[in-house]
């Protein structure tokens, strides 16, 4: 068991080494696509034993260290993270997308059609490589500000979208010309909020891969003058279910009831909530003139209920307010914040008020911007935490996501009825699906049981003769509150009724909760 064996296997003059080397690799254990990679392209380059010992050493001894030996996964696949950076390299060059089985062998039609010297090509892998591992271990930093790209890089991961590689690969490769950085922002920014709004209103990431590397192969027709300029005109023409970008209005209806925390894993969340958290210390898209002295600490605080799950116990229902309308708000956008892992276990299911409350644990010992703006929203109100104040912060929430991740100035989805869910449900689809009909009344909820607003035959909702083409529009009119979902807040017909959120939810088949 100590001994080192050795197989020799002489070769006849006609035989092709790699063609054997490949067939001994099928029938024992497999080798990664970087294996056989490197095996193909040592083998092609046709020096001398001194000097492909030089190429290995000044091109691909980085591709056996720990960094990109790590196993990575991207969609179900798990890789070698130098098997991934080769593949998402391939694809940034060829412009074609290359399913994980047939690397290998794409690479090697790669060579074959190629003019570029293989040591040519060894020396461009290199440089890619470099850039990718810098961007990499800069967004794994927790503390520090990050640039516009380590931050995408960051947050794309949080996502699970290595999909997106190829093209950050193409917009920094070394070897062609830069991208002026106010297109390389406004490119990167516009990515961004593709992957981000199309992740809020829980639109399919099936086909993502094949549509990205579609927009490769035209942003690879323009200069790289305008290449930034050019991602969003090609993000906005979209209108199919794979390409559409979300417009302010989807991302809203979806996320004024959407029970966030369960919809969507706890890394995307925290992400969300660190990107918000930012945004009210001041730190800029582009990276540059932040106010604040330090981002928030990344992968660092856990996600809180301010109003806990379990609320029996300390938090009595309001009147009008059911447990079942409670329940239906705990999991929003609105009744979450980050606070540090010490903190999470001493808040638990504890009152808000009180010097063992909730409310006293986060002033004294919470930095969180997030945090602070609850409080002070829940000191506003006179009420403490409640209902009405989870659904404002719900909607300030919302506002700052959409100036986070913004569309172009008049984007908007035409209309279109994707794949969405709850999204593109209107008060017409209500009504032709027979759930609602024009002539109904309309009565508020909790604080304000004795708002009306009438349902017109055109799908638009009434209030004081004044029209309204979304529940929450209408009621804000009829509140005089500057944030409400009004999913949540009409009835249908007497207070007793029914939410138009619950008969929304009839037209939804609602995805599984994602868990961590």
């Amino acid at each position: 068991a100590t001994r080192l064996q050795l197989v020799v296997i002489d070769l006849k003059a006609d035989e092709d080494a790699q063609e054997i080397f490949e067939t001994l690799n099928a029938r024992g254990t497999p080798l990664t696509a970087a294996d056989l990679i490197k095996n193909l392209v040592f083998q092609r380059l046709d020096v001398s034993a001194n000097e492909s010992e030089k190429a290995y050493f000044r091109y691909w001894q980085q591709f056996e260290t720990p960094f990109w030996e790590k196993e990575v996964s991207s969609g179900r696949v798990l890789w070698s993270r130098s098997s991934l950076f080769l593949n998402q390299w391939l694809t940034s060059q060829t412009h074609e997308d290359v399913p994980a089985r047939e690397v290998f062998a794409a690479f090697k039609r790669y060579l074959d059609d190629s003019q570029v010297p293989v040591a040519k090509t060894l020396e461009h892998i290199r440089a890619c490589a470099e850039v990718y591992q810098d961007l990499q271990e800069g967004s794994e930093d927790r503390h520090k500000p990050l640039s516009v790209l380590e931050r995408f890089t960051y947050r794309a991961a949080a996502m699970q979208s290595e999909v997106v590689k190829p093209i950050v690969i193409w917009l920094t490769d070394p070897e062609l010309p830069p991208v002026p950085h106010d297109e390389l922002v406004k490119g990167i920014g516009a990515l961004e909020s593709w992957f981000v709004r199309r992740m809020l209103v829980r639109e399919n990431s099936q086909g993502n891969n094949r549509f990205l590397v579609d927009l490769l192969a035209k942003l690879a027709q323009v200069s790289r003058e305008e290449v930034g300029t050019r991602i969003v005109e090609l993000l906005a023409e979209q209108t199919s279910d794979v390409g559409y970008w979300p417009d302010d209005n989807a991302v809203r209806r979806s996320l004024e009831s959407l029970p966030i925390y369960k919809r969507i894993s706890r890394a995307r969340l925290r992400m969300l909530l660190e990107a918000l958290e930012d945004y009210r210390r001041g730190f800029t898209s582009s990276g540059k003139g932040a106010k604040g002295e330090q981002p928030v600490v990344r992968e660092e605080c856990t996600i809180e209920h301010i109003m806990p799950q379990k609320w029996g116990q300390y938090w009595p229902l309001n009147d009008g307010v059911s447990g079942q309308d409670r329940d239906a708000l705990i999991h929003t956008l609105g009744n979450l914040t980050l606070v540090s892992g010490s903190l999470n276990p001493s808040l638990s299911n504890g009152p808000w008020d009180g010097t063992q409350g909730k409310r006293t644990a986060l002033i004294s010992y919470s930095s969180i911007k997030l945090t602070a703006d609850a409080i002070q929203r829940a000191d506003e109100s006179g009420g403490g935490w409640d209902e009405n104040v989870i659904e404002e912060r719900t909607e300030a929430m919302i506002s700052d996501l959409l100036s986070l991740w913004p569309v172009p100035e008049g984007h908007h989805n035409g209309g279109r009825h994707g794949s969405a869910g709850a999204v593109e449900v209107t008060i017409k689809d209500l009504m032709a699906a027979g759930l609602i009909a024009g002539g109904q009344t309309l009565h508020g909820s909790g604080a304000h049981p004795h708002a009306f607003a009438t349902v017109r035959d055109d799908g638009l909702i009434e209030v004081d003769g004044r029209p309204f083409d979304s529940p929450s529009g209408a009621a804000r009119m009829a509140t005089h509150r500057r944030a409400m979902s009004g999913w949540w807040f009409w009835r249908v017909g007497d207070g007793s009724g029914p939410r138009l959120s619950e008969l929304r939810a009839q037209l939804v088949v609602d995805e599984p909760d994602e868990v961590d």
